[in-house]
Formats: C-alpha cells, structure tokens, sequence
C-alpha cells in the first residue's frame, strides 16, 4: 500500500496538493475499514469531509466526524484498536490517543513515515495527523443511507442523507462558539444545492445544545440566519477556509452580501 501511495502522488509536484492527497487517501483507508469491519450498521459518516466524499464538494477536509446510530454491539477504543491493526496490515504505522468529552468520542490518528516517505518532510519523524471524532449522543431524528462512491477506493459508506447532514452544518453555523469558515463554505454549497434541512434533527440539536424548544421552518431559519450573518467576521472566514479549497478563489465570495442573497434566494 505505500508503493500505491508513492506511485498516486509521484507526479504532484505541488507539495500542499500532495500533503492533502495523501491525508484523504488515508481518508478513504479508514473508510474502507468502517465497510470492511462492518461499523456500517453502528456509525453514520458526516460532516464537511462526508460532503467531500459524497458530493464532490471543492474542498479538502482534515478530519472524520461520525455519529453513532446503533450502540449495540460497539466499542469505540476497540474500533480504534482496529483502525491501528488495519494500518498495521498496510505496512502504514499509526498511533493515537483517545479523548472523550462529554458525548463526543476522539483520538488524533498520528501517520508515522508517510510524509517523509512521500517527500513532504526531511525529517522522520514528522507525523501526519487525522481527527476522528464520534457523537455517541447525537441529535434524534436524522435520517441515513447507504451510497457506493468511487473517490480514490471503491466502497459503500454508511452516512446521513443530504437534508440531515444540512441540519447538522446549520447546527454548527448557529451555534459554534467561534468563526469557521468552513462552516459557511459548506452553508453556500447547501443554499446553492436548494436543500431542505432535516428540521426534527435541527430541532432537537438546537435544544439539545441549549435547552431551548423552537419550532422551526424555512422562515425562521431563514430568520436566524440573517441574524447570524450579522456577526460574522468575514475576513476570518475566508482566510480559514481558503487553505482548504481547490480553487482558492472561491473564498473571495465569503462575504456578507453573498450570504444575504442566498439566503433570501433559499427554498428552505
């Protein structure tokens, strides 16, 4: 396997491109072992990186959210155990270190070798780092599905659909404590998308991060996203996500007049 990955990144010659090749190919690994392993029918892939796989959205992602949706049966320091074996197998070392907070299961995988293997670093030692990051408590009534994708590895992933995986990223662009621009890249590709947002799920995200019950619908998301957008620093924004994007142009349109038209455009 690290001959495959030598030989995919041989002709980047950009090495910010090949660092982010390499890390959603090890991306893609994971994933492989989530289907292989059978954590399908336990834990549903979501976030920015679920949008990259599924959707082709133009940006790269550092780390791998999932939700757990069936307990039973699962243990999250065992499947870390087996994250590490499978790598193992690969002849790709790794490490971590698990954390849990409150609901929230994590552990950073440390990749030892590969960025010095693939020329991105002089010195051994350096470790590339993935975040893997589980809800064992998420919000009720999201909706999931199955779907074959074909980035890099052929395989089934296990995921939220579109309307739920929109909630939980409203979620986040509501409720998160600080500015992320990632968070309003992704709010334009859903706005573009016209997607309709899993309300029950928003709902019971939103109470279940401040106790407070709000019925919801388009016009009041509507609402709350214009207040939202009012206290964005959108220089922060765009500066945070253009890192990420494939075409670094596109941070230029995180701003607050491009939000407001999407907004008042949005079928919600």
């Amino acid at each position: 396997m690290r001959d495959v990955i030598k030989g995919m990144l041989l002709s980047v010659e950009d090495k910010d491109l090949k660092y982010k090749m390499l890390r959603e190919y090890l991306q893609a690994l994971v994933l492989k072992l989530v289907e292989q392993k059978g954590y399908s029918k336990n834990i549903a892939f979501v976030g920015g990186t679920a949008l990259r796989f599924l959707h082709d959205i133009g940006r790269f992602s550092e780390d791998l959210d999932f939700s757990l949706i069936f307990p039973e049966g699962f243990d999250f320091n065992s499947f870390l155990a087996e994250v590490q074996k499978y790598f193992q197998e690969l002849s790709i070392p790794v490490e971590f270190k698990p954390k849990t907070v409150r609901a929230v299961n994590s552990a950073f995988l440390r990749f030892q070798d590969v960025m010095y293997e693939n020329g991105l670093s002089h010195r051994r030692d350096q470790k590339l780092f993935i975040k893997l990051e589980l809800d064992s408590n998420p919000p009720a009534g999201f909706v999931t599905d199955v779907s074959f994708v074909q980035r890099l590895l052929p395989m089934n992933i296990a995921h939220y659909n579109i309307s739920s995986l929109f909630a939980g990223k409203l979620h986040a662009v509501l409720l998160r404590q600080y500015t992320k621009g990632r968070d309003f890249y992704d709010l334009m590709w859903f706005l573009g998308k016209k997607t309709i947002p899993n309300y029950l799920q928003l709902q019971n995200a939103i109470f279940q991060t401040t106790k407070q019950k709000m019925e919801l619908n388009g016009e009041k998301v509507k609402e709350l996203l214009k207040k939202r957008l009012l206290d964005v620093d959108w220089k922060k924004a765009a500066d945070e996500v253009r890192e990420f994007l494939l075409n670094r142009e596109e941070s230029q349109y995180l701003v607050h007049e491009t939000f407001r038209q999407l907004v008042d455009r949005a079928v919600l």
